[in-house]
């Protein structure tokens, strides 16, 4: 069984805790989902709510959604174990709701959906951009620069995530930036894009174990989330 968990985040008691903790200091960019990671990890144990996204508006309290396979008095149960006495004012767990989301979906539904994915390959010297990845790729292979562009490339490969679970009616790449996350100790620059849709169930089964998997890499630091919405109303925000 899946849930869907909601939590608020006090975002002022969030960077004193991370102040304190080291994650904000000059030596490296603050890396927000690291330390969310650190957080639910510290209170809920190693990957009990995953994947999860942060939204984290510029001004007022942020919010946490992620899918949990664990029962509400579980879950419960362990942060009142393991939770340390401060991070009550970042995450107050009288203030966490859990949904749970239905046993079975049906076969042809067609869903909205909202997700932050980082689309990297791997490679020798460590993770690269797939679009600029696809770029030098083609460039070589036929020796003039390719007519690509950054949403087809990742809403290709969104489609190649999804295959067997679902099919994309429409996608769009609705938001993009790059950023710096902290993976063991080192800082690497990549793509965050933010992908809106709407998509048609295929298999009921392999979808709900991608609700519970996620999507692409570094789904244990807020990536790869998938969001449902009604079709036509996909975006939630940042």
């Amino acid at each position: 069984m899946i849930s869907l968990l909601h939590a608020p985040i006090s975002a002022r008691a969030f960077h004193q805790w991370a102040a304190h903790r080291n994650m904000m200091s000059a030596r490296h960019d603050f890396d927000l989902g690291a330390a969310v990671h650190t957080l639910l990890t510290e209170t809920f144990s190693y990957g009990a709510i995953q994947p999860f996204r942060v939204f984290a508006p510029q001004s007022g309290d942020w919010s946490l959604y992620g899918y949990v396979q664990q029962d509400t008095e579980s879950l419960m149960e362990q942060a009142a174990i393991t939770a340390m006495p401060e991070t009550q004012a970042v995450l107050p767990l009288d203030a966490i709701r859990i949904k749970p989301m239905p046993e079975a979906f049906p076969s042809a539904r067609r869903l909205g959906f909202d997700c932050l994915v980082r689309p990297v390959v791997r490679g020798k010297k460590g993770e690269r951009d797939l679009f600029q990845h696809r770029m030098e790729t083609e460039a070589s292979a036929v020796g003039t620069r390719p007519v690509l562009d950054r949403q087809t490339v990742y809403c290709k490969w969104l489609e190649g995530k999804l295959a067997g679970a679902a099919t994309l009616e429409q996608v769009t790449l609705a938001g993009f930036e790059r950023t710096r996350v902290l993976r063991n100790g080192r800082m690497s620059e990549g793509p965050d894009a933010i992908l809106h849709g709407t998509l048609t169930i295929a298999d009921p089964v392999a979808f709900t174990a991608l609700l519970k998997q996620g999507i692409g890499r570094h789904k244990a630091y807020g990536y790869g989330m998938i969001l449902l919405r009604p079709p036509g109303r996909s975006a939630l925000g940042r």
